[in-house]
């Protein structure tokens, strides 16, 4: 009954231990031996209660030998398991040799009573194995960089099991090493419980994976190599049910898109295999519910303006078949005048049938130009001169100030947008710089003092709002923002971006007189005289349209090559080619060329590469026709 007590509360320790352990979910590859060594150390203090009771301790010495023999063998492989090290093969056979001659000594000297095995135990069983375990300590700390987290764990780990050790030898030199080594076995037990209670023994990487795991935003589901369900992330239990989840036929059918309560999902499903051995599936949804619905939105536009063609067509077929009644009436008549015979009442009715018919044919080319009003390639003139000038003609706007000595940087890729936009400033009377991108226009202010700055959004090599950012930290000058794009919500928050003013695409002289009257500085004012007017002669209307078509053609020949290189630069493209077209009232062109531009945004390359090829057809007959006019 010697020593009882200290040998009891090290038993409940080390049990407490124990069960502490398998309750913390702190299990861990790298500490994966951990309960081994729990174990062993619970069997050694059960195997001193029995021979404190007992008595009987010839069995139990035996078996307390062997024990502590196995413990060294497995802390071996659990510091290299931990140091995250293969253990070398001549020191795996060491070991392994050291424990088999380990314990033939131990054997031999209780059953054989010569002092040779006594000596050969010390030095295999103490002296040898404390050198494996000061070897695989070195090597282990040799093989990898520890982080400060791990130095300090492994420190802890070394220092108890350092104490279990002392203990154990101590023991077996004097009767007095027993409340040491159950001394030293509770300090170890109270070292692990320690490192479990601060969380250091849990495996942070398994962990973050785990987290990673149930809180990426993609649906994730898990199968083994026999398709049976595992388990599935937070957002896949969130859109699906688990009886949905749990059956792998549901997303390994070849479909492109995966349909389920009114959403649309892209199924990915990749095989883990390893040395040729087949463990699972890792099954990946994307939610591309807010994209279908665009693609099904530009398809049903696309769709209503290929039906309204056709009735378009159908309508001046039908004008045109009507046209020839009237045509045939004129035609006729005017033979018959062309006869010298012709009485002079007989001249005056035929004559007044040329003018019904007249008349009649007339009221039919009309309704053949309203009903074709949404077809810019009808009246390409006119139309130039009512997006430059309707309201002018309409509104009567014309410049109160004029700005004769400043000077304006406008920053426009777009040769047809630069042209429209010195016809439209010309009647203020400022001087202009054009530049194609945002780093143009950087290089320029930093070279000029500038009144006035106009940005595009859109422009390659760097945006609007990229520009501006840079310009306000040059300079103190007011910048307007110009862009088609009618999705942004710029027209409220452009003020955020560092811009004092805002225009949206097509132009309007009303609002163009708006903001460079109220931002041009004061000092650079001038007031007009009434007589001053604006007007923009037709030799520069058609040099617009001439620049339009020639830039039509170079843009959209490009379109082939970027929608396969440049996702980035295709949008940039068409987007300019959508500006242009409006600006000039080409509205089918810009209607097809919006539907790109948000394909690209949306990076629908199906979209893109299915409907391009056509659409550089439109630009380049559209772009015949307008020259033919001309």
């Amino acid at each position: 009954m010697e020593y009882i007590v200290i040998r009891f509360i090290s038993l409940v320790v080390a049990l407490f231990c124990m069960q502490f352990y398998a309750c913390s979910d702190a299990y861990s590859k790298s500490h994966r031996l951990l309960p081994v060594l729990l174990t062993g150390v619970c069997i050694y203090d059960f195997y001193e209660m029995v021979l404190a009771f007992t008595g009987a301790t010839h069995v139990f010495t035996i078996l307390e030998q062997l024990l502590f023999v196995q413990m060294i063998y497995v802390f071996l492989h659990y510091m290299f398991d931990f140091s995250h090290a293969k253990i070398p093969i001549y020191l795996e056979c060491i070991g392994f040799i050291s424990l088999i001659f380990g314990d033939v000594f131990i054997l031999f000297m209780n059953i054989l009573e010569y002092p040779i095995f006594r000596y050969l135990y010390l030095i295999f069983v103490y002296a040898y194995s404390c050198s494996i375990f000061i070897i695989s300590v070195l090597f282990s700390y040799s093989q990898r960089i520890k982080s400060k987290r791990e130095r300090y764990v492994a420190g802890m780990i070394y220092l108890a099991f350092s104490l279990t050790i002392i203990g154990i030898i101590l023991r077996s030199i004097s009767n007095y090493g027993i409340p040491v080594l159950s001394s030293c076995l509770i300090a170890t037990c109270a070292i692990v419980l320690y490192l479990l209670k601060k969380g250091y023994l849990l495996d942070v990487s398994t962990e973050l994976q785990d987290r990673l795991f149930s809180s990426n935003n993609v649906a994730t589901i898990l199968f083994d190599g026999e398709q049976q369900y595992l388990r599935s992330n937070n957002i896949a239990r969130e859109h699906f049910e688990e009886s949905y989840l749990q059956n792998f036929y549901h997303f390994s059918e070849d479909k492109e898109l995966l349909e389920y309560n009114q959403h649309y999902y892209k199924t990915h499903i990749q095989k883990i295999s390893s040395n040729g051995n087949h463990y699972g599936y890792v099954v990946t949804l994307t939610d591309l519910t807010e994209e279908q619905q665009m693609i099904l939105s530009l398809s049903k536009e696309k769709s209503s303006v290929e039906e309204l063609a056709r009735r378009k067509d159908s309508i001046l077929s039908v004008l045109s078949h009507k046209m020839r009644s009237p045509l045939n009436v004129i035609i006729g008549m005017c033979d018959s005048l062309l006869r010298k015979n012709v009485s002079e009442k007989s001249m005056d009715d035929m004559l007044h049938s040329i003018k019904s018919s007249g008349n009649e044919l007339l009221s039919y080319v009309n309704e053949m130009l309203i009903s074709s009003g949404a077809d810019a390639s009808v009246l390409t003139e006119n139309q130039l001169r009512n997006s430059m000038l309707s309201q002018l003609q309409e509104e009567h706007v014309e410049p109160s100030i004029l700005f004769p000595k400043a000077k304006v940087l406008v920053a426009e890729d777009i040769l047809v947008n630069q042209e429209v936009f010195k016809r439209l400033a010309e009647p203020w009377k400022f001087q202009i710089d054009f530049v194609e991108n945002g780093q143009q226009a950087i290089a320029a202010v930093n070279k000029h003092t500038y009144q006035l700055i106009f940005l595009d959004k859109m422009m390659p090599i760097l945006n609007g709002i990229d520009t501006a950012h840079i310009i306000k930290q040059i300079c103190d000058t007011p910048l307007v923002l110009v862009t088609a794009d009618n999705t942004d919500n710029l027209p409220s928050e452009y003020l955020n971006y560092g811009f004092s003013g805002y225009l949206a695409k097509p132009l309007s002289l009303a609002s163009f007189k708006r903001v460079i009257e109220t931002l041009m500085p004061v000092d650079y004012q001038e007031f007009a005289d009434d007589d001053d007017d604006i007007f923009i002669p037709e030799d520069n209307q058609n040099a617009v349209i001439a620049l339009y078509c020639d830039e039509l053609i170079s843009l959209s020949d490009k379109l082939p090559e970027l929608m396969k290189d440049n996702i980035s630069l295709y949008r940039t493209t068409v987007h300019g080619i959508k500006s242009s077209s409006k600006q000039l009232g080409y509205l089918e062109i810009g209607k097809e060329a919006e539907s790109l531009e948000m394909a690209a945004k949306l990076e629908n390359k199906d979209y893109i590469n299915t409907n391009t090829p056509a659409f550089v057809d439109l630009c380049h007959n559209t772009a015949q026709q307008i020259r033919e006019r001309m």
